[in-house]
């Protein structure tokens, strides 16, 4: 296959920049959240009981904010590896940064409801619901440092998509030149471009 490593591992380095800086990000979210007071309904007759309690929603913060840069992280270092000691076959491309593409449209779906916290189009479960809020979100955390988050995640997700489309070109080309060869996609023969 025909690819521009150099091209890839660009992306992947601004993809680890990205994510890195939103763990940080997550983290710091985490655990200004884990200080803001819960909010005074909760206490009152309004409660509804068959939502869930709001200690175990405070855990899932962890998970939910944590583990998708987390993650991420990991798999762009191995990623950037291996792209480092080998040729990689074009198939991995397209199908990793697809599911994890994917993977982020559900990560931003979801930290935009709970972010932007607009509870009357609110369809995730977030802790965000249970706390004390200013009319903009919860007490002592700024709207900005939740646009910057979500910036970071359009920028990853963005970034991904890029890589996609580079993948597939890059899949489409050496398809292309396989046909004149006779030889089949997915070779371990992978030609690079400098």
């Amino acid at each position: 296959m025909t690819y521009n490593r150099r091209e890839r591992m660009t992306l992947e380095i601004i993809i680890l920049i990205c994510s890195s800086a939103l763990f940080a990000l997550a983290t710091a979210y985490i655990v200004k959240l884990w200080h803001v007071p819960l909010s005074s309904w909760l206490f009152g007759s309004e409660w509804d009981r068959d939502r869930p309690r709001p200690v175990s929603q405070k855990r899932s913060t962890i998970a939910m904010y944590g583990i998708p840069p987390f993650f991420t992280c990991i798999l762009t270092i191995v990623d950037l590896a291996l792209y480092r000691t080998r040729s990689l076959p074009l198939v991995y491309a397209v199908s990793i940064t697809s599911v994890t593409a994917a993977g982020w449209v559900v990560v931003l779906g979801i930290w935009g409801d709970c972010l932007g916290n607009t509870p009357e189009y609110m369809w995730a479960q977030c802790y965000e619901d249970y706390l004390e809020t200013n009319g903009d979100g919860p007490v002592g955390i700024s709207t900005a440092f939740n646009g910057v988050m979500l910036t970071l995640v359009c920028l990853i997700l963005t970034t991904y998509l890029v890589y996609i489309g580079i993948a597939a070109r890059d899949f489409h080309r050496a398809k292309k030149l396989a046909t004149g060869k006779g030889t089949r996609i997915g070779q371990s023969d992978d030609v690079e471009l400098s």
